[in-house]
């Protein structure tokens, strides 16, 4: 299957936004600040519009990004509870590694269950390879599909890190 709709939605210094079919992607490359937040939350309110019901919501955080400050896991928490009944899976990748990677992974898990009742599946990964295979199966992509859009996604993005290798499925 031959991906229809792949395009950014948003990227500005430090975060980047996009559409991948069903998929909203997000991928964070700095802090967690109110403004690109704010960008984050128009760019999943975009997609849910488009399809509703069947978006998946894919939140990439990468290595050097810090959890966080409580007011935004507050709203985070929100925008999940917000866009629940649109949204057919919720994923979230803490792509560093070590204690600070498992301190974020746990702060993210919690910030899902703190969501509430859960309607959508929701998942915490430590590679963009791994979500893909679930959120793929989700949202009706072949995981390889998923990994190549992000990885030129980023690639093409001002300030790519971490660029993701499909020859790892």
């Amino acid at each position: 299957m031959a991906l229809r709709d792949v395009s950014v939605l948003d990227n500005c210094e430090g975060l980047l936004v996009a559409q991948i079919d069903r998929v909203c992607a997000v991928v964070w490359r700095d802090e967690v600040t109110a403004s690109r937040f704010a960008r984050q939350c128009a760019g999943l309110a975009s997609a849910v519009a488009k399809y509703p019901g069947e978006t998946a919501f894919l939140c990439i955080v990468e290595a050097q990004v810090k959890p966080p400050p409580e007011d935004l896991r507050k709203a985070s928490i929100a925008l999940l509870r917000e866009h629940e009944a649109d949204l057919r899976c919720m994923a979230g990748v803490i792509e560093a590694t070590g204690f600070m990677a498992a301190l974020t992974r746990s702060v993210l898990s919690s910030m899902t269950v703190l969501a509430g009742r859960q309607r959508a599946p929701r998942a915490v990964f430590a590679s963009v390879v791994d979500a893909a295979r679930w959120v793929g199966g989700h949202a009706g992509l072949t995981p390889i599909e998923l990994v190549r859009a992000l990885a030129a996604l980023r690639a093409e993005s001002p300030a790519a890190r971490l660029p993701v290798d499909p020859r790892a499925l």
